[in-house]
């Protein structure tokens, strides 16, 4: 049983009305496909709040720098993380890297949590989510499936 009141069939295939010198026309002029896109442009719907995210997602500096065995155990997760990605998986991933701030001109910690959408080893990158993050900016990284190792 079909509701009436959304049964489109006799006009779904219509053509558009065409407007020739009537009122609506002059009012209402056909608009080029590069403003009509502009409708439906993304806004920000609530002022200040990417601020609010990156300030939030400052890490506080580290206290200590990078030993061998840190960075011995950072380049085993890198390993792990590509083989995982090769195989099709795209992991949860917690990263906090390094980013200098360019407004500020400060260097500042920023930690970064995402699905891992892309590891590329001879470029010596990751991408988490639309974040692209230099391996040798990255400080610490997490995620479950070094659970297993």
């Amino acid at each position: 049983m079909s509701d009436k009141r959304y049964d489109y069939s006799d006009i779904i295939d219509l053509d558009r009305p065409i407007h020739i010198n009537d009122r609506f026309v002059i009012k209402h002029p056909p608009m080029s496909i590069e403003n009509r896109a502009k409708i439906f442009a993304p806004f920000a719907a609530l002022k200040r709040y990417n601020e609010a995210i990156d300030e939030a997602s400052v890490v506080n500096a580290p206290d200590k720098e990078l030993t061998d065995e840190d960075l011995e155990i950072l380049d085993m997760r890198f390993n792990y993380l590509c083989h995982v990605f090769e195989e099709g998986q795209k992991p949860v991933v917690d990263v906090v890297h390094v980013h200098f701030n360019r407004d500020t001109n400060v260097v500042e910690y920023i930690r970064t949590k995402g699905l891992l959408a892309k590891v590329d080893m001879s470029a010596g990158y990751m991408m988490i989510v639309n974040v692209k993050i230099a391996f040798s900016d990255i400080y610490s990284i997490e995620s479950e499936v070094f659970d297993s190792l």
